[in-house]
């Protein structure tokens, strides 16, 4: 759905699930991700002025993100996620794509869940 200023409006849970986290854990998440060539990381939104990113996974990944995670939450039927056009990276300089592959395919859940594993364990 398009809205004005290269803004789109993308629902959760119908093509993909979005996992939020703080900006810390997320962009090391995503330095984890994509460490790893030959794997495929999917699009990871940025929105610094709320420090969160968002990393876009694959529906229906059967994880518990918010009881695995401490402040970490699973998006799906029923959110909406306001995001930068791809041909527009950022939303007026504090959304941005910090990571948006040529063909933007959902991130492995797994994949993400064992960066957060590794990240957070102590």
């Amino acid at each position: 759905m398009g809205e004005p200023d290269g803004l789109l409006l993308l629902p959760c849970g119908v093509m993909w699930d979005v996992v939020r986290m703080p900006e810390r854990l997320g962009l090391a998440a995503l330095q984890a991700l994509i460490s790893d060539p030959t794997q495929e990381t999917g699009p990871v939104l940025h929105d610094r002025s709320a420090g969160l990113v968002y990393v876009f996974i694959d529906l229906d990944s059967g994880i518990s993100w918010s009881e695995r995670y401490s402040d970490v939450r699973l998006l799906t039927t029923g959110a909406h996620l306001a995001t930068p056009s791809p041909d527009t990276p950022w939303l007026n300089a504090q959304v941005v794509w910090a990571f948006l592959p040529p063909t933007p395919q959902p991130t492995n859940p797994t994949r993400l869940a064992a960066a957060l594993d590794t990240l957070t364990a102590t």
